[in-house]
């Protein structure tokens, strides 16, 4: 059986399950996604900012945007290559 989406986030269950029926190399694009760099900075300079100073309420809202984007991001990432392992590819190191 294909790994279990049951233990990921009701709004991403379908999204993930129909990961299943894709292609290989669909599969493949999806674990190698990356956040944008400037979207990957923004989020760590806020945590930062949070850690150091404390943020603005918009810097809070943005910073929860940029975290759900992140998860999100993970968790397709993590899915797709519990199923490219599943299908039998060998996954890179690290």
């Amino acid at each position: 059986m294909p790994p279990s989406v049951d233990d990921v986030p009701v709004d991403m269950q379908q999204e993930l399950a129909s990961l299943q029926d894709a292609s290989d190399e669909a599969v493949w694009a999806i674990a190698q996604e990356a956040l944008p760099k400037a979207q990957w900075r923004r989020h760590q300079r806020l945590l930062h900012k949070n850690s150091a100073q404390g943020l603005t309420d918009p810097e809070r809202a943005e910073l929860d945007q940029l975290r759900g984007l992140t998860d999100r991001l993970v968790l397709r990432r993590s899915y797709a290559l519990a199923l490219l392992k599943w299908r039998g590819h060998t996954l890179p190191a690290g």
